[in-house]
């Protein structure tokens, strides 16, 4: 996925894409060995740089319980809207969406929203409750922010927010985990990834982070 290999479904056509225990279509084979062969390479350096040695900080238990059921996700598709990932079919008053996966707001708050008693009931079999995060997509999050954090305050937990166009609004979320990681769903490389942003566009584009965990 973070080398460009696996096809990511245009929004509308979601149902096309796939998660790690689907078997890949012919096509979707072919895609990948033709971007491979033609572009893959140029990226190794670089991923190897950021992952070769990935160590996160001292974790809390409630932090490593995020952590941990955050990477059981690891590979599913980037979704507009999506923000469910179980197997059996998202509640019909969350709105519904053609298979698992999750855009950069969904997975926020597949990650940290509390379960509300009515159609968000995540948990069991999330390990932990959540926190309170009403607003869905990532400007929202961000407009709600009453107490703003810089890089160098930022702790494990923290959800991150960032201005990729550059016109002042938010448009994209994730979650901070420490040593310049966080847990990440993101349309370029397709889907959800522990993501380096301690450089590079994703550190550029950094504007500021809110505090959900007590």
């Amino acid at each position: 996925m973070r080398l460009l290999l696996r096809y990511n479904a245009p929004s509308g056509r979601e149902a096309m894409d796939v998660d790690p225990s689907d078997t890949l279509s012919r096509s979707q084979v072919a895609f990948s060995l033709a971007h491979a062969k033609q572009d893959g390479p140029a990226e190794v350096p670089a991923l190897l740089d950021q992952y070769d040695h990935v160590e996160l900080p001292f974790l809390g238990q409630r932090m490593v319980k995020v952590v941990r059921w955050a990477t059981r996700f690891v590979g599913y598709p980037y979704i507009w809207g999506g923000e469910w990932g179980l197997e059996r079919k998202e509640p019909s008053a969350l709105g519904g969406q053609p298979r698992p996966g999750f855009d950069c707001s969904g997975f926020t708050w597949w990650l940290l929203r509390h379960n509300d008693g009515y159609a968000w009931k995540v948990a069991p079999p999330r390990p932990y409750g959540g926190w309170s995060l009403p607003q869905r997509t990532s400007a929202d999050m961000a407009k709600m922010t009453t107490n703003r954090i810089d890089w160098s305050h930022l702790r494990p937990g923290d959800v991150m927010f960032y201005d990729f166009t550059g016109d002042g609004i938010t448009d994209h979320v994730d979650t901070y985990i420490g040593n310049g990681y966080s847990l990440d769903s993101s349309s370029t490389p397709g889907g959800v990834t522990i993501m380096w942003v301690g450089t590079g566009a994703y550190h550029d584009h950094f504007k500021f982070a809110r505090r959900i965990m007590p």
